[in-house]
């Protein structure tokens, strides 16, 4: 279980090149990325995923040491907030870590005044999909979902965290 001092402090792009580098197969850079170009090592994608004003990156840190990122997806016109492009560093899996910044993600999305927080997920991710749940992501319905993946580069398992009316 994650345990000490943990705090999410704004993406700094010094970090990238030791974000990229806890991408450790191709078949890992697809889960987090949707991106076939392994290895990933021009840290310019960071940037051209920042460019979008509705996207909010996070360094998550635990007792000092950077140990995860993800990015929280929020457009004003939608009725809730996605967290995406979550990855822990290879040496920290495994102890809790991913739902511990999962949930400091969920509390920015709260913070923000969103009733749901969303994610999408390979069918292959089964450890993501596991830490998801734990964190108290239910899946959409299956037309839900066929609606959500009609134009993505590949399908998704959608799940989704409600705030005001809870699934349980």
């Amino acid at each position: 279980m994650a345990d000490g001092s943990t705090a999410l402090q704004p993406f700094q792009m010094s970090s990238a090149p030791i974000i990229l580098s806890w991408i450790e197969s191709a078949e890992e850079l697809w889960n987090w990325t949707a991106r076939k170009d392994f290895p990933l090592q021009n840290v310019d994608v960071f940037s051209e995923w920042h460019a979008d004003p509705d996207v909010t990156p996070w360094e998550y840190i635990v007792e000092g040491e950077l140990i995860g990122y993800g990015e929280l997806w929020c457009k004003p016109d939608e009725p809730w907030a996605e967290l995406g492009r979550i990855v822990i560093a290879p040496s920290r899996r495994g102890g809790g870590h991913g739902r511990s910044l999962v949930r400091a993600l969920i509390d920015r999305v709260q913070q923000r005044g969103f009733p749901e927080a969303w994610v999408r997920v390979r069918a292959e991710n089964h450890v993501a999909l596991a830490s998801y749940s734990k964190a108290g992501f239910v899946r959409v319905s299956v037309d839900c979902e066929a609606e959500l993946n009609a134009n993505q580069p590949t399908p998704y398992v959608w799940l989704r965290h409600n705030f005001v009316n809870p699934v349980t």
